[in-house]
């Protein structure tokens, strides 16, 4: 497992070196779907802390704390401390796939597909009549069966 912060560092690095904007909505959002596929793919899970389900979508708490200055202004910096040489080759490798995957959706597109029916945030939102508690843990179990679910889809015949 590695810090959110080192993951969330990687994509904006990847953001700043392939000219793309990126706004702290999108990289919840790209940490988020790395977190799910690795479990999908691994059964481990990428970041050491938990996502939680917050009232507009998945969230990672340190995340939010360590960019909510930036608003929906672009995130320029990393944040600190940066951990460039945290990532092995194969996780930097696995990101870069999300990246290619994700990248070209903003921030509000993809916490939209967070929110689609059936999705962990809408099942654990369900539960609570979308009136979602604060700190509301997203399990990983649920996030690995779903992603698990998204990549059996996209791996059957058509």
């Amino acid at each position: 497992m590695y810090p959110a912060a080192a993951v969330a560092n990687y994509f904006i690095d990847r953001a700043t070196s392939d000219s793309k904007s990126i706004d702290q909505m999108k990289i919840q959002k790209l940490v988020y779907y790395a977190h799910g596929w690795y479990l999908a793919m691994t059964s481990e899970p990428l970041i050491d802390e938990q996502i939680e389900a917050w009232r507009f979508g998945p969230v990672v708490p340190s995340l939010y704390r360590a960019l909510k200055h930036c608003g929906n202004q672009p995130v320029k910096e990393a944040i600190q401390p940066a951990e460039p040489d945290l990532l092995p080759f194969d996780v930097q490798s696995f990101l870069d796939r999300i990246w290619n995957l994700y990248s070209h959706l903003t921030g509000i597109q993809l916490s939209n597909l967070t929110h689609q029916n059936g999705s962990p945030w809408s099942r654990t939102a369900k539960k609570y009549g979308f009136r979602m508690p604060s700190n509301q843990p997203l399990d990983n179990e649920l996030l690995r069966g779903y992603f698990v679910t998204l990549r059996q889809k996209l791996t059957r015949p058509i």
